[in-house]
């Protein structure tokens, strides 16, 4: 009887789904900032350990870092 949802002014639905869609992409950005750090520390990591002649645990580092960047 009457029981009609309150009529939501399209500028504030524009406004929310402008919010939303800012903050996703600020989640994106972060998540790809972390991953590009923690790609930076492996490389360092890798070549630390090339330079020990520890190929073994370099081996192991480069296919992490490959399976990070895929």
């Amino acid at each position: 009887m009457g029981n009609k949802a309150p009529e939501v002014d399209p500028k504030e639905v524009a406004r929310q789904n402008k919010r939303m869609i800012s903050k996703s992409i600020r989640t994106v950005e972060r998540e790809q900032k972390k991953l590009m750090g923690q790609e930076a520390k492996l490389l360092k990591e890798i070549k630390a350990l090339a330079t020990k002649n520890q190929h073994g645990p370099a081996k192991v580092l480069s296919k992490d870092l490959v399976r990070s960047r895929q």
